[in-house]
């Protein structure tokens, strides 16, 4: 039996945060690997959507199976729809949240994984039918919604395959926060660890450096020296960086899984990351895909490695192209979704 899968979407949804979910489930049912079906719900159902980064869903295969997936960047949990559904995968799993809920709501807590922002031209087309002419009747809201999710990369942009000849640099383009974008209390570490890097890495590698902070306000008036002199356009970046054999993760806002992750496994690249703080299905295993670091200097050390061994980099990036089609690629991770989802509330 194929199985049926019913998505509850609204136009307050984030389309950003959910497209690749979404093109996933796309891909899935031009496959005939499901029969996909988008419902916005009214009345008693409003509830399904009425978290704008949680796409619940309907799963029949033999009977209902009604989840959902939290595409959230940090802690916190929908209850509304925590207390409804048989599982909630979660893009931000942590298990000292979970300590602090019923253990009969924690167990239907489990890991989502990795998520970054991309479409297909069938989630696309899928997408408009459902919400294009609401979107369309909010006015400039709507359109600006329709506007960013439209220009969001297909996974073109994003996808190499580990045999690609790459550049010996390293890259790390990043952002400054304000107090009004982020908790304030994330304001200075996440800054003040950002410039530090990007100085570090300047002074270490020079021309082999790729990135810089992106030129907001904030860091055009208190850092324009460490403001990047490569594209910030977020298309013309990704072509910049996919030619750098080294990309560096730092953490993201609230210690999020940030897209950056997901990117560099698509463009099979090699990866110097601090530790993660939050679960995936599948764990990324240090010294295999990733080098770990704790500090600038760490961070040095660990991208050296990687210039000086091409050895080591091809195995790394071998490992990550293979992550990325088993676990991230939009097709393989909704797949994965919905497997685990039949399979923890079969009994």
């Amino acid at each position: 039996m194929t199985p049926r899968v019913t998505v509850y979407i609204s136009p307050d949804h984030d389309l950003y945060h959910t497209s690749l979910f979404l093109s996933g489930l796309s891909a899935l049912a031009t496959r005939n690997a499901i029969v996909l079906e988008y419902v916005i719900p009214t009345g008693d159902a409003a509830w399904l959507a009425a978290d704008p980064i949680v796409i619940s869903l309907d799963i029949h295969a033999g009977r209902l199976r009604r989840v959902a997936v939290d595409l959230r960047d940090g802690l916190g949990l929908s209850r509304p729809i925590l207390d409804r559904v048989e599982l909630y995968l979660k893009r931000a799993f942590f298990v000292p949240e979970l300590d602090r809920l019923p253990h009969d709501l924690a167990i239907r807590v489990v890991p989502f994984g990795l998520n970054f922002a991309l479409r297909s031209g069938r989630s696309t087309v899928r997408l408009l039918a459902a919400l294009g002419p609401r979107l369309v009747g909010r006015g400039r809201a709507g359109l600006r919604k329709l506007r960013q999710f439209l220009t969001t990369p297909a996974a073109r942009a994003f996808e190499q395959g580990p045999d690609v000849a790459l550049e010996a640099k390293v890259a790390f383009q990043t952002r400054l926060w304000t107090a009004a974008e982020v908790p304030p209390e994330e304001v200075e570490p996440l800054n003040a660890g950002r410039v530090a890097m990007v100085r570090a890495l300047k002074s270490a590698f020079g021309k082999r450096f790729v990135g810089g902070l992106m030129p907001t306000p904030l860091a055009l008036s208190q850092f324009p020296g460490e403001v990047t002199p490569h594209p910030s356009n977020y298309s013309a970046y990704l072509a910049v960086k996919k030619r750098c054999l080294v990309s560096v993760y730092t953490r993201g806002v609230e210690h999020s899984l940030a897209f950056k992750l997901g990117e560099t496994l698509a463009a099979s690249q090699c990866l110097v990351s601090v530790p993660l703080r939050y679960e995936l299905p599948s764990p990324l295993v240090a010294s295999r895909h990733f080098l770990p670091f704790e500090t600038p200097a760490g961070c040095l050390e660990a991208c050296q490695r990687l210039l000086d061994s091409p050895a080591l980099a091809s195995e790394m990036r071998r490992a990550n192209h293979a992550y990325y089609l088993s676990e991230v690629e939009p097709a393989a991770h909704a797949a994965k979704v919905l497997a685990r989802c039949l399979e923890s509330t079969s009994s």
